[in-house]
């Protein structure tokens, strides 16, 4: 949901976190607040690493939480009325679905952001002695 999203900016240098699941790629600094970075291929166990030439950073705010999310490229935005969303694939049997409000007939996912930022998976709380 574009309500969610605040800016769109290119990648820049990210500085990595020890101790974080490798989802979490680590923080920048955007705009004078220190974001954590998620890449959502990792999150939902998907093909790809690495950054493209032209990755941007999606700056978010969900439950609360602000943090971007790592994106190959950027295209633009596309209006989806959800009578037009189908399920989730089954293909996710885990908590993975529920972060899924559906795909559209292109089979673009469209996100649960709120759903994501719940999940306990999401929240590293994680002490080195």
């Amino acid at each position: 949901d574009t309500a969610h999203v605040q800016d769109v900016v290119p990648l820049r240098e990210i500085t990595p976190l020890p101790c974080t699941p490798s989802f979490v790629l680590g923080v920048v600094n955007h705009r004078g607040r220190i974001l954590p970075v998620l890449d959502f291929r990792r999150l939902f166990d998907l093909a790809g690493e690495g950054a493209p030439e032209g990755a941007r950073l999606v700056a978010t705010e969900a439950g609360g939480m602000r943090f971007a999310i790592f994106a190959d490229n950027v295209a633009g935005i596309t209006r989806v009325d959800l009578r037009d969303v189908a399920p989730p694939p089954v293909t996710f049997t885990d908590d993975r679905q529920a972060w899924l409000l559906g795909v559209t007939g292109e089979m673009v996912a469209v996100l649960d952001l709120e759903a994501i930022v719940r999940a306990s998976r999401i929240v590293v709380n994680e002490e080195v002695n």
